[in-house]
């Protein structure tokens, strides 16, 4: 189950979703929470983005001290001024295949991908 944090206390939230999964279920889950934005994933890869996009240079904006933390910039206007037409699930859905776990500079997609490998890592034996 993936989460925006938007304002939300991260642990409160995660605790609230597991609560309301584990009184309704009878299989394994995942619950991460995205900090503080699903954008700041993009933000953390502008390869992805010039790849969606091939009239956006990535060169431009990937060494700027302001988005060496993705989850610290507003990602969600940022792209707005940055990217023309950017719309959250068009946009998504373009950019979203070029993401590169290797590179990606936002934690929370970090730990999104770690926790999804440490999840079927875990169900795999019981296959």
């Amino acid at each position: 189950m993936l989460q925006d944090q938007d304002s939300s206390d991260c642990k409160v939230l995660k605790q609230k979703l597991i609560n309301l999964c584990d009184s309704n279920r009878d299989c394994r889950i995942l619950v991460r929470i995205v900090c503080r934005e699903l954008e700041s994933w993009y933000i953390g890869d502008f390869e992805a983005i010039g790849a969606a996009y091939p009239q956006f240079d990535p060169s431009k904006y990937k060494d700027k001290a302001r988005f060496k933390n993705p989850e610290t910039c507003h990602a969600s206007a940022v792209l707005k001024k940055i990217l023309p037409g950017f719309q959250k699930v068009a946009s998504a859905k373009k950019i979203a295949p070029f993401l590169n776990p290797e590179t990606n500079r936002s934690q929370s997609f970090k730990q999104t991908i770690l926790g999804i490998k440490n999840f079927f890592d875990a169900v795999e034996p019981h296959l």
